[in-house]
């Protein structure tokens, strides 16, 4: 059986946004890359 990893939507979310920030992507695009690659799934 494999196990997975599971993490809160928002958490998620709030932490992809601010690593994306820190590489210099602007706040506005890094939500929008984190709302895809979140509901990508």
């Amino acid at each position: 059986m494999e196990n997975f990893l599971r993490f809160n939507k928002s958490d998620l979310f709030s932490y992809a946004v601010r690593y994306m920030e820190k590489l210099g992507i602007p706040e506005n695009d890094a939500k929008i890359v984190a709302d895809v690659l979140i509901e990508a799934d």
